[in-house]
């Protein structure tokens, strides 16, 4: 993919949107190029993309990160202005919640981040989905991103759509992380840009009404996947609204706290653990 322009502006001159919020009819993740069709169905890549790792929560996104405690629990990231919600989608199948945890910001980071992970009622990984790996340290500006999304298509969210983009320079004087506030939250945050007038890719994205809980998502060593951030909001700017801006929290800056929240998982599902862990000692001594 070409590299995105350098085009820097400062944030008090954008107007911020949540991707809740009614939006012009748009499709999810909009592309650029005449046929839409080819971002309804999932990139060709190798291992496969996540595709069924793209669920619902009511009308917007929600991304399954699967087993990623390692202990055969299973969990799912959304954007926490979404609500706490009381089941997901995944591939056709409802799955309830367990626990719902909004998550705390760095020390330093003001107020609460615009994230929110859930316990689901799983007790298997199902065929189709994966466990996707959770990043340790900031994706660079050339890295490329997968965007994918259940936003609007005439009303009617129940389409997954992707698209290409880079995470880019907002404004001068911001780092490439930093803190956006949006829906009463304040995450940081990595930016993605899009001109309207000037695509730079015929599969470049940015995220439009619904994609709140929607995943950025690349490659890392291995081709195994990762999951980047989980795209809240987007900010217009330009005369005519050309200029759009996809924000997505970076998840390397609350992996750990993803990690040791699942590494916990209710008592109830303790209790199952090790039941069947006492029910497998007993069966090994019976047959000893």
């Amino acid at each position: 993919m070409a590299a995105l322009p350098s085009l820097r502006l400062p944030l008090s001159g954008l107007a911020v949107v949540s991707l809740l919020c009614a939006l012009p009819s748009a499709f999810g993740v909009v592309v650029a190029g005449p046929d839409q069709t080819p971002t309804t169905i999932a990139p060709s890549t190798t291992p496969a993309f996540p595709w069924e790792n793209m669920g619902f929560i009511g009308n917007s996104s929600a991304i399954f990160i699967g087993d990623v405690a390692d202990n055969n629990t299973f969990w799912v990231l959304s954007a926490a202005h979404n609500g706490p919600a009381g089941s997901f989608t995944f591939d056709g199948v409802t799955y309830g919640v367990l626990s719902s945890t909004l998550l705390s910001n760095p020390i330093g980071v003001s107020g609460t981040p615009d994230l929110r992970l859930f316990q689901i009622d799983m007790t298997s990984l199902p065929s189709g989905l994966i466990t996707l790996n959770l990043p340790t340290s900031l994706t660079g500006p050339a890295t490329q991103l997968y965007m994918l999304g259940v936003g609007d298509e005439n009303g009617i969210r129940d389409k997954r759509r992707w698209g290409y983009n880079n995470a880019t320079v907002i404004d001068d004087s911001l780092s490439r992380v930093f803190e956006i506030n949006n829906a009463g939250y304040n995450s940081l945050s990595f930016g993605m840009f899009t001109n309207l007038t000037n695509f730079t890719s015929p599969m470049e994205g940015y995220g439009v009404s619904g994609d709140s809980g929607g995943g950025v998502f690349y490659q890392g060593e291995g081709g195994a996947w990762y999951l980047a951030g989980i795209m809240t909001n987007i900010a217009i700017d330009g005369d005519d609204g050309e200029f759009r801006y996809t924000y997505a929290v970076e998840l390397s800056a609350y992996a750990d706290q993803i990690l040791g929240i699942a590494a916990i998982p209710e008592p109830g599902t303790l209790m199952l653990i090790g039941l069947g862990a006492a029910g497998l000692l007993a069966t090994r001594r019976r047959y000893a």
